[in-house]
């Protein structure tokens, strides 16, 4: 479109209703230009009125034409053309040059109209598939550890320094944190390596029988032990003995357990032949020992022992960003082992996951995504209701029943936000017109349009 100023303007026919409207200068025109947009039929005017100068001379009017924009019978806009007050006549020439302008700009619209849906095409695409589409992020030479939170990251070169040596590990953490992945993730990396991972949880063995197991008994030791039977630390010669739960040995264990880590050497039940065994302890803990070995419920020197280096693995609620990362990967192994044909998770269901607070850590997140898989009949995995024991609170799923603002209501909160955050200044520099990007008239269309009323108070 070519105004007064000379100047090649161009106003596609979807923003006639509001931005021509509001602008003084379309007003006159803006019957022909709409008319145009829906018949795409040119239209040319040829004016004659007079003009009067302060000199009282008078001027011959030119004229106008309103040209449809036109892309394979699709009408994309409307070129205007002013020559009111030019005084260049209208020739063929510039008629044609003016189609030929118009096609370009047919083209040119087409291709900007284009690139605008397959951005928001690909932006969409992307809001609901990057979370299974992510490159899972392991450890990298056990596979073992998910996550990129700093928080894990911190956990992950912790075991590189100490995994080299045969030092002592004490791996504190809530329970299902994963402190037997880190125990084993130390072992992988040690010269122990090759050597066999023996875990053994002191909290699921029965007190009569906690010793046998740990190290071993002899034939007629006691009833039923028809035959000699090695304990937990001969088997894990040459390689790692990883004890969760140590918190739950009694004191006759416990000091048992400080002469093994001590000499290296122990005997079994109802034996008084003396067994060696190289071994690496790890130990775990979800329970504050200090605590206990200052209300005389464990050994301080043990206690001291133990924890030479101890590593802290924090609970999944301080290192959300690892949920994606942590659901995808059980995701790929449960769709698998179940055979299921699953693409993702969904964008609502990532977020309810993420915004959980998951008492149960890893373990419990496992869990909700092997029955979730179970359930799974799509090709989308939705995650069922889950509840915080802790807090005896049902946390909903957003999936099936979820609520949903409305477009005019996002819009309207979102203008009320900008105006509180510019003390409901409306126009100026510091007004919220200034900040959404919009006249301020239009502004004040949509705060009458949308009935928000400045609240005191």
């Amino acid at each position: 479109m070519v105004g007064n100023n000379g100047k090649l303007e161009l106003v596609a026919s979807r923003n006639l209703d509001s931005e021509m409207v509001e602008s003084k200068f379309f007003t006159s025109n803006y019957k022909m230009i709409k008319k145009v947009s829906i018949t795409g039929k040119e239209i040319i005017k040829n004016d004659n009125f007079l003009k009067l100068t302060e000199k009282n001379e008078e001027y011959n009017s030119g004229w106008s034409i309103y040209s449809p924009i036109i892309l394979q019978n699709r009408i994309l806009g409307v070129l205007y053309l002013d020559n009111s007050f030019m005084g260049f006549s209208l020739s063929n020439e510039l008629l044609s040059m003016l189609k030929v302008i118009g096609n370009q700009v047919a083209v040119a619209l087409d291709n900007v109209r284009a690139y605008e849906e397959i951005a928001e095409l690909r932006d969409r695409l992307e809001e609901e598939t990057q979370f299974y589409r992510m490159k899972l992020k392991t450890f990298p030479e056990s596979g073992l550890i998910v996550g990129k939170s700093n928080a894990i990251q911190k956990v992950l070169n912790q075991i590189y320094k100490v995994a080299p040596t045969d030092t002592s590990v004490l791996i504190l953490g809530e329970t299902g944190v994963g402190k037997e992945l880190v125990a084993k993730a130390i072992h992988l990396q040690s010269l122990r390596k090759d050597g066999p991972f023996i875990p053994v949880s002191a909290a699921s063995l029965e007190q009569g029988v906690v010793a046998s197991e740990l190290f071993g008994h002899e034939r007629g030791a006691f009833t039923g032990a028809l035959k000699t039977r090695l304990g937990r630390f001969e088997l894990a010669h040459q390689g790692t003995l990883f004890l969760d739960d140590v918190e739950n040995l009694t004191h006759d264990i416990q000091t048992r357990l400080l002469r093994a880590i001590q000499e290296k050497r122990f005997e079994r039940v109802g034996g008084t032949k003396s067994i060696e065994s190289d071994f690496r302890l790890i130990t775990a803990t979800n329970q504050n020992l200090e605590s206990l070995v200052e209300n005389g419920k464990f050994r301080s020197d043990l206690y001291y022992r133990l924890k030479v280096f101890p590593i802290h693995v924090p609970p999944l609620r301080d290192r959300k960003e690892d949920i994606p990362l942590l659901a995808l990967h059980f995701l790929d192994i449960y769709k698998k082992k179940l055979g299921k044909k699953i693409e993702g998770i969904s964008k609502q269901s990532m977020h309810y996951l993420i915004e959980y607070s998951w008492p149960g850590n890893v373990r419990e997140l496992q869990h909700v995504i092997e029955r979730s898989t179970v359930l799974c009949e799509g090709g989308s995995l939705f995650v069922p209701r889950l509840k915080d024991v802790r807090h005896g609170k049902e946390f909903e799923s957003v999936s099936g029943k979820e609520k949903f603002l409305t477009l005019k209501e996002m819009e309207r909160r979102h203008i009320i936000d900008a105006l509180k955050q510019c003390n409901w200044r409306v126009s100026g520099e510091l007004g919220a017109a200034k900040l959404l990007a919009m006249k301020p008239t239009t502004l004040y269309a949509k705060i009458r349009k949308l009935n928000i009323q400045k609240k005191f108070g």
